[in-house]
């Protein structure tokens, strides 16, 4: 790849992420009138609209960490780029772009959304306890509920559900949170690319190999044993920017349709990024 086409891909991804993060903290929790959002609101009891504040925070929260990620792409594929560094960055872009896309969709109803914003604060709790050793991890769950009384009062308050297993452990306060290969699958249609990017973010030999350029030193006595980094392909530098893009891209729309925000120049402005990837595959690939 040539250093103008490179610095372009640059300059795409830190205009994509500046102008996304001024347009997600202006609108945050400002629905339009006429909006998804704001009928919402306008239907819930006092508490219910808290809760969907809730929600609407934490969608903006994941979007902060997919600009996040989407930042540390741009600047792993600074010369000296790295090999391994912005499949990872991808990787959580999407992530964090498919569950904002699963809080913000503006296909489901009030009460699912907030029950989905429930599950999220049980599921986050949960993951707490099992990095602070306490409680079972895998299929289990904790062994008492003092963890979860301020959630599952709320929960009450709301009308929301909660699950206990046989052994009366509290296992589900409302929704279950798809995994991860789920979400990207049913909010972005990314499935395949995601399990490229985890077999690269895994090490996996194979993947390893046959994704980054064969530069490094090769053994005499072995020729498949190889030493020292090697480089990514040019290809995959478009190819990854284009993927998070896309993605980032998923998770503001959402979001910004369940406010009423996209709509004229900001959709256009927003779509431009991707758009002016894309361009730049096309020519790379024609040079």
């Amino acid at each position: 790849m040539n250093q103008e086409t490179h610095s372009s891909v640059l300059q795409v991804l830190a205009e994509f992420s500046e102008f996304a993060q001024r347009i997600v903290e202006v609108v945050q929790q400002h629905p339009i009138p006429g909006s998804k959002a704001a009928a919402e609101f306008a239907a819930a009891t006092s508490d219910e609209r808290v809760a969907l504040k809730t929600a609407l925070s934490q969608a903006r929260l994941y979007l902060l960490a997919s600009d996040d990620a989407l930042r540390g792409l741009e600047r792993a594929l600074h010369e000296p780029t790295l090999s391994v560094t912005p499949w990872i960055c991808t990787r959580a872009v999407l992530e964090s772009a498919s569950l904002s896309c699963w809080l913000s969709q503006p296909s489901i109803d009030a009460s699912e959304r907030i029950s989905r914003s429930v599950g999220i604060r049980f599921d986050s709790i949960l993951n707490e306890l099992h990095a602070l050793g306490k409680g079972k991890t895998g299929n289990t769950d904790p062994v008492d509920d003092a963890p979860f009384y301020n959630l599952l009062a709320t929960a009450s308050c709301l009308g929301i559900s909660h699950q206990r297993n046989k052994n009366k452990h509290l296992c589900q306060v409302g929704t279950l949170k798809p995994k991860f290969t789920q979400a990207i699958e049913s909010e972005l249609s990314m499935r395949s690319a995601y399990g490229h990017l985890s077999n690269m973010v895994h090490a996996n030999p194979l993947t390893i190999l046959g994704r980054l350029l064969r530069t490094s030193a090769v053994s005499e006595d072995d020729p498949d044993l190889r030493e020292g980094m090697s480089e990514i392909q040019d290809e995959d530098i478009l190819a990854l920017s284009i993927l998070a893009a896309r993605g980032y891209l998923a998770g503001i729309k959402q979001l910004l349709l369940l406010l009423g925000y996209f709509v004229g120049p900001v959709a256009d402005q927003l779509e431009s990024y991707t758009r002016r990837l894309e361009h730049l595959m096309r020519a790379h690939r024609s040079a």
